[in-house]
């Protein structure tokens, strides 16, 4: 058999050629194999050579030549060097009779640690929430073992600074380095929105460095240089939005286009903000005031102050508005708008600027009109908006209390095991899509919890078993519930689940038209368990085909058929209102179903 090992392939200690041109005859043989092999890598500027496998084992060789005559074997194998850098596959060749370890090496292309940034040098109109990001092709995270010049030691990338700066006043811009998992991407997060048509430079420095006991010193080469490396690019900066990007709204109270809002569910309203707006708050355009206004769609509004903040409350949320339900009046039933607004402080006399004289001519009385400066009339100017629905009820509680929701259920199923207790109601106000489901950003409002500790069918059951004696990493699955499931029960009240928000039409006309009196609520907890309990009965299975001893719940829970679904009894459960984004309790309530 003929191969090829390439040109710069040659025995060690020996700078011949291998065989002729790189190629190599081989004839079976078995033999013992000591060989290495060695990667040829342009690094910081310079060319290292890394021994990357050493390997001693028996294997089926060939007999080898010419250059040298001798017997030898081939072995393919993988590499990875500088922490995955330079990856690859080589051959091996290994030959006996005269000690020759055959060193193949790889010349790969001259690679620097930092691959690129954004954005992109010379960019325009760069969006002023952006977060400059610097890609490494080494990262900067995990330690590595190398070989250089001969010498082992322990390396890492460092990122010694990732700055922006104003191209014009070289002021530095305030701000936070975040570092990916991976150690691959590194962002710069500004504390505040960029300054509008503005010219940055993003400046950033890494070093690879060199473990010398408890302390990293810069590594250098043989030359003394050390290997430190820079980069910068320069963009120009859009113009900031003069109110608040939809995108940029994490949640809210009131939430927008929501049909139930209980104005008395809490005293605080919010707007949680995912991008720092402090710039449209902390100084107000000369001749405005800032207000938060709620207004319907005959023209009655109530106004108030509000404060404004840094935030980190909630996931994501860079800045925050509060301010005091308490101070408003809302009308039941009504269809609101929250506003954030600069008013003008007074209203433009429309002659304000205008100067009236007269002069005699012949004795006549001449009017003279003159206009000093321009004519400025200041208009009010919206910084966000909020369409929402009040509910019947202030609080959701007064509603749940309205409806029977307690008392006799009935099943709902097809066989002895997978059956749903669901319970139907009236309402007069109905629950919408916020309060049901998980929406965008929002989890559902409304929450349903089974308590599965004072349910007799469950303390009888095999899946209080499983959850006493099983992870949730072990019953691994995608779960829509929590890993013991009291949380697997639905509200369900909708004549259509697209209209379950306020829609524009109902804004336009003030008027709401969803409302939608029938609806259920389920009790869905014996799915989810049914899921756990087979995975589990797999698991003692598995277990008992290896061979190990089972204990006796494990025994309990394989050998018996699968349990009834419900039994006669109380299914006690509680409902309660969690507040958009932040998750807070205002209430809870206790309810029982009657099987």
């Amino acid at each position: 058999m003929l191969a090829n090992y390439g040109k710069n392939s040659h025995c060690e200690g020996n700078t011949s050629p291998l065989g002729i041109g790189g190629w190599y005859a081989n004839a079976q043989l078995w033999a013992y194999l000591d060989a290495s092999i060695g990667i040829q890598v342009k690094f910081l500027g310079k060319r290292r050579k890394f021994n990357i496998m050493d390997a001693a084992a028996a294997a089926v060789l060939q007999g080898a030549g010419p250059n040298p005559f001798y017997f030898t074997g081939l072995v393919g194998c993988k590499y990875s060097v500088l922490g995955g850098l330079f990856k690859g596959t080589c051959s091996l060749n290994f030959e006996i009779g005269e000690p020759c370890k055959v060193v193949e090496e790889k010349e790969l292309l001259d690679q620097s640690i930092i691959a690129s940034m954004t954005p992109a040098d010379g960019s325009d109109t760069v969006n002023v929430f952006v977060s400059p990001q610097m890609l490494l092709n080494i990262d900067c995270k995990n330690e590595m073992a190398l070989e250089i010049d001969g010498v082992k030691n322990t390396y890492k990338v460092f990122v010694d600074s990732l700055k922006l700066v104003n191209f014009a006043t070289k002021q530095e811009v305030k701000g936070s380095m975040d570092i990916s998992s991976d150690g691959l991407i590194i962002s710069f997060n500004p504390d505040e929105a960029l300054e509008s048509t503005t010219k940055f430079v993003l400046m950033a420095q890494v070093s690879f460095r060199q473990r010398v006991g408890n302390d990293w010193i810069v590594a250098k080469d043989s030359e003394g240089t050390e290997y430190v490396e820079r980069m910068e690019t320069k963009f120009t900066s859009g113009k900031r939005p003069d109110h608040i990007l939809p995108q940029h709204l994490i949640c809210s109270y009131p939430l927008d286009k929501m049909y139930n809002f209980y104005p008395k569910e809490t005293n605080t309203g919010y707007i949680c903000l995912s991008e720092n707006y402090s710039y449209l708050f902390d100084k107000v355009p000369e001749g405005y005031e800032q207000k938060l206004r709620f207004s319907t769609l005959d023209g009655k509004s109530q106004t108030s102050d509000f404060e404004h903040f840094k935030s980190e409350e909630v996931t994501n949320e860079k800045y925050e508005l509060s301010f005091d339900l308490s101070k408003f009046a809302f009308d039941n039933q009504n269809i609101y708008k929250l506003e954030i607004v600069n008013i003008p402080k007074r209203i433009a006399v429309q002659n304000e600027n205008v100067t009236t004289g007269y002069k005699i001519v012949d004795g006549d009385s001449i009017r003279n009109i003159t206009a000093e400066g321009d004519f400025n009339q200041l208009e009010t100017k919206q910084i966000c908006s909020i369409n929402f629905r009040v509910s019947k009820y202030n609080t959701l509680k007064e509603k749940v209390n309205s409806i029977d929701l307690d008392g006799k259920a009935f099943v709902d199923g097809t066989d002895n095991y997978l059956k749903n207790i669901s319970k139907g109601f009236e309402t007069d106000d109905f629950f919408d899509i916020l309060e049901q489901q998980v929406r965008g950003k929002t989890d559902k409002l409304v929450y349903l919890e089974a308590d599965l500790e004072n349910t007799e069918w469950y303390k009888k059951s095999l899946y209080k078993y499983v959850y006493d004696n099983f992870s949730e990493k072990e019953l691994a699955r995608g779960r829509s519930f929590s890993f013991k499931p009291a949380d697997a029960m639905t509200i369900f009240n909708a004549l259509s689940i697209n209209h379950n928000t306020l829609t524009d039409n109902e804004i336009q006309s003030g008027i709401a038209t969803g409302i939608y009196p029938h609806g259920m609520i389920t009790y869905n907890v014996i799915f989810e368990c049914d899921k756990d309990l087979r995975i589990a009965k797999t698991l003692i299975s598995n277990k008992k085909q290896s061979g190990a001893v089972l204990d006796k719940t494990e025994r309990e829970i394989l050998n018996n058929d699968f349990p009834q679904s419900y039994t006669r009894g109380e299914y006690p459960y509680k409902i309660s209102y969690r507040l958009p984004g932040k998750g807070t309790i205002t209430w809870t309530i206790h309810k029982v179903f009657k099987y």
